[in-house]
């Protein structure tokens, strides 16, 4: 009847047939990936593997790690956090997981797992060694804050130290002729209004840096970048 699937044995045999075929290609790509890559079944009993897993976790040879639980293969504090990510039905997830290698080296990996979502004979999963990478994550934060607080400063020293000193060789020159009686309002005057539109300057200067939504350098004359105040 039309509309009806075939339900005949050939037809079974055929999906039968398709499927393992998709089984031993995927068992090839494993083993042909320099990355970790486990083929497991739905509890976490391993079926195949490539030779990284070997390496890493310091094993003897395939024998000893094939039809072993992930649990056991990666031993750690935490052993729900494996079993989290196999009972996992949304087709990708992701855990950490810090394991101990057979040498008792402490390695922090992190587990993908791919499926289709369902329940399934078999699933993916792929291990990278994250081992510092959180560490040297850090590092390079810190470095980069270095990097722009030294910028920062250094445009604040270019930028600033000459209006710095134009008002303070202008005080003291007002300075100078107060104390010998020499000084003549119109002069003390003109030398105000610079001291004050020069402190307008820096004012201006500073509220650039405060609204600043970029980071870009400019060359410094005497070697290095700066913070760059004009964009």
């Amino acid at each position: 009847m039309q509309g009806i699937p075939d339900q005949t044995p050939a037809a079974n045999a055929g999906v039968n047939d398709a499927i393992a075929q998709a089984k031993r290609q995927l068992e090839r790509m494993i083993d042909l990936t320099p990355q970790m890559m486990l083929l497991v079944d739905s509890k976490g009993t391993l079926i195949r593997c490539n030779r990284s897993l070997i390496e890493l976790m310091e094993y003897e040879d395939f024998d000893e790690v094939l039809g072993r639980r992930l649990q056991e293969l990666f031993p750690s504090d935490d052993p729900a956090g494996i079993q989290s990510l196999l009972d996992s039905r949304t087709g990708y997830a992701v855990q950490d997981v810090r394991a101990l290698t057979r040498g008792g080296e402490r390695r922090e990996l992190r587990f993908s797992l791919i499926n289709t979502g369902r329940d399934e004979a078999f699933r993916v999963v792929i291990v990278e060694d994250v081992t510092g990478a959180n560490d040297r994550a850090v590092q390079v934060a810190r470095s980069h804050k270095r990097d722009a607080v030294k910028a920062l400063a250094g445009a604040l020293m270019h930028r600033l130290n000459q209006p710095l000193t134009v008002i303070m060789v202008k005080a003291a020159m007002i300075n100078i002729n107060i104390e010998k009686g020499a000084a003549r309002p119109d002069e003390i005057k003109a030398a105000l209004k610079e001291i004050m539109d020069l402190t307008m300057t820096m004012s201006e200067m500073l509220r650039k840096v405060e609204d600043a939504r970029d980071y870009a350098t400019e060359p410094y004359p005497g070697g290095g970048d700066i913070l760059s105040l004009d964009c």
